[in-house]
This record gives C-alpha cells, sequence and structure tokens, in this order.
C-alpha cells in the first residue's frame, strides 16, 4: 500500500522512514519501560502497555480514517 499511498517515487523513502522508527522504538522502549515500572511498581507494566496499545489503535483509526477519506 505504500506505493498507493504516497506513490511510487517516495515509497522507497518512506518505507526507510518506517524501518528506522521501528529500530528506534525497538532500543528506546524497553528501557523507557523498565524505568517507568521500577519508578512506579511492577503492577503498573499491563497498565502502561494497555496505554501504548490504545495510543497505537487511535493513531492507526486515525491513519485509516484520513487515508479513506482522501482516496474519495
Amino acid at each position: 500500500m505504500t506505493p498507493k499511498r504516497f506513490g511510487s517515487s517516495a515509497s522507497q523513502a518512506i518505507i526507510g522512514l518506517s524501518m528506522a522508527t521501528a529500530y528506534i522504538g525497538i532500543m528506546v522502549v524497553p528501557p523507557i519501560l523498565g524505568f517507568t515500572a521500577e519508578i512506579l511498581t511492577f503492577a503498573s507494566f499491563p497498565m502502561i502497555l494497555l496505554l501504548l496499545a490504545g495510543i497505537i489503535l487511535l493513531t492507526t483509526e486515525r491513519l485509516r480514517r484520513y487515508h479513506s477519506t482522501f482516496l474519495r
């Protein structure tokens, strides 16, 4: 869907940016979660994960809505 959404000329750059963001997230998020759970308690870990899942859901739905109105 990347070439369809952003054009074939920009799709390689968009995929590269997406991969870079994923690698940064894999490197940064676990220490942040560990630090937060250490400050609060380990019992807060499920709530943090639920919050992150909610953020992912909201941003995905926003992108889906934007994409569906953009193509009409």
